[in-house]
């Protein structure tokens, strides 16, 4: 029988609940991205959000799904209890892209990329957990170049919340969330500033014409000072 990616199932079962992105977003109390990305198979839901969605949705993860092995490899079920959460600490590039990155031994290769640093996570993420090493210190003094910021990539971005974006002319980017609304497509326009009290301060806009979206929220901050 063909195997049927864990995306399609939550699409389904969404579907049959009558249900949209934004009411499974709204019930988990994560952002309509992530919903999204968890459809279209770019993240997996962690375990807790898979329990929610078997009761909001009613999923049923089918034994022939292509996630299985993925399930199966960490031996957790429904039924079983959280277990911690590591955090890598990844590059700026595509930083999403390495999310819960862990390596496995057995599908290694010599060229791919492996965190070799990791970050326990004592909160529950309410998405994909990623570390990013400050590279500037566009946000002084609350961060500082070579601080550890830890993002969650399941968070809807509020007023004033640090978070990490993707934008098409900038790359990835990180400032203060200031949201202003929306474009006559229904898509968010929003800036990221630093905290530098300057005559012309530094922003990142994302409108119509400068099209971005947000990654993930910094919800933990770790800075390292020296002992020696």
């Amino acid at each position: 029988m063909k195997s049927v990616s864990l995306g399609t199932q939550i699409r389904q079962a969404r579907k049959n609940a009558n249900m949209t992105q934004g009411d499974v977003a709204e019930k988990l109390s994560i952002s309509v991205q992530a919903v999204s990305q968890w459809e279209t198979d770019k993240t997996i839901p962690t375990f807790s959000n898979l329990r929610d969605l078997k009761t909001i949705i009613g999923l049923e993860i089918d034994k022939n799904l292509s996630a299985s092995d993925f399930l199966l490899h960490r031996h957790m079920s429904f039924d079983d209890e959280p277990v911690a959460v590591r955090a890598p600490l990844v590059p700026w590039k595509n930083p999403e892209q390495w999310a819960n990155t862990e390596l496995d031994w057995k599908s290694y290769h010599p060229d791919q990329f492996t965190p070799d640093e990791f970050f326990e996570v004592k909160w529950t993420p309410k998405g994909e957990v990623f570390a990013l090493k400050a590279r500037d210190n566009s946000l002084h003094p609350e961060f500082s170049r070579g601080d550890h910021i830890i993002i969650d990539t399941g968070r809807a971005a509020e007023k004033g919340d640090i978070v990490v974006a993707e934008i098409e002319s900038k790359g990835v980017v990180w400032g203060r969330y200031h949201p202003l609304g929306f474009d006559q497509h229904r898509a968010p326009i929003f800036e990221l500033r630093n905290n530098l009290k300057t005559m012309e301060p530094f922003v990142h806009r994302v409108d119509t014409d400068n099209p971005g979206r947000v990654l993930g929220v910094v919800r933990e901050h770790r800075r390292y000072f020296r002992n020696d």
